[in-house]
């Protein structure tokens, strides 16, 4: 029985209300959904498209094909944070067209971590030059997007800051926290 957010029927009624669901770890059926959706919705018209996003991150270099593809989209992708959007999630959330959060959402980035698979001393090197280089790319962006210094953008970095969404909000990581509906 095919039930929970990834039931296709649930994924359907979504996706006529041109919305995509980013939950769980970010991993290789996580993108290529994401980006299919995108694709989809795309072939259909170019109205927005909602980006619905709770997840704790994951790989992060599989996170940037997500990226590519919010970016590549003709429809504006609007992120929106409805619980984390922690590590690869934040980055995710950056390269929205627009950035949104509910009021109590957390937002996390972090420097890069060491591998998940076990590599040999020359790889070790390789890996440590690529992973700065792929920090700074990201830190730029974040720079870019929220206007604040590198340096803050570095200590935080290294700190695994967290930010709730009106903090988030006040640093330019957001471009609005959402409210409450008025009954």
């Amino acid at each position: 029985m095919d039930v929970g957010m990834r039931s296709p029927k649930i994924i359907q009624a979504l996706l006529n209300k041109r919305q995509i669901m980013l939950e769980g770890k970010i991993n290789e059926e996580i993108q290529m959904n994401i980006g299919r959706y995108i694709l989809y919705l795309n072939a259909i018209n170019d109205n927005p498209i909602t980006l619905f996003i709770d997840t704790q991150g994951g790989d992060t270099e599989i996170s940037l094909y997500i990226c590519d593809a919010i970016q590549q989209s003709r429809a504006e992708v609007h992120g929106i944070v409805t619980a984390e959007a922690l590590s690869a999630g934040f980055r995710i959330l950056q390269s929205c067209h627009r950035r949104l959060a509910y009021p109590n959402a957390l937002l996390m980035f972090h420097a890069p971590t060491g591998p998940s698979k076990r590599c040999d001393a020359k790889d070790w090197g390789a890996f440590h030059k690529d992973s700065l280089a792929l920090h700074k790319e990201q830190l730029d962006v974040y720079a870019t997007r929220s206007k604040q210094p590198l340096k803050w953008l570095k200590k935080w970095s290294l700190q695994e800051k967290r930010f709730k969404a009106h903090e988030a909000f006040d640093l330019g990581f957001l471009d609005e926290v959402m409210t409450l509906p008025k009954k």
